[in-house]
């Protein structure tokens, strides 16, 4: 087959059209990469942990469900003294600015 100009023009249409669709999608998915990723590192970092528990006795679930507990405090009391702190440090921030300029 020969290579006309119309042929060149429409593969490099294809092509181009090809790239913007594979660009788009990638932008789509993501969010749901990121999520994968992130909770196939919370799985790996948990793993120890779950299988020191079900070696102490209790089942799969009950394990699970302990840990996942223990995070969501963790992550809750962290929440509560950090923002307080970081809202602090603004307010000295903001000061610190003012006096300055």
């Amino acid at each position: 087959m020969r290579e006309t100009p119309e042929r060149k023009s429409f593969l490099s249409h294809v092509l181009v059209a090809s790239l913007a669709l594979l660009l788009l999608s990638g932008y789509f998915i993501h969010h749901t990469l990121s999520a994968l990723l992130t909770s196939l590192v919370l799985a790996y970092l948990l793993n120890p942990l779950l299988k020191y528990l079900e070696r102490k006795g209790l089942g799969r679930l009950p394990a699970l469900g302990i840990l996942y507990v223990a995070l969501a405090v963790i992550l809750t009391v962290s929440f509560f003294i950090l923002v307080p702190y970081l809202g602090h440090q603004l307010q000295t921030l903001k000061d610190t600015i003012r006096t300055t300029c």
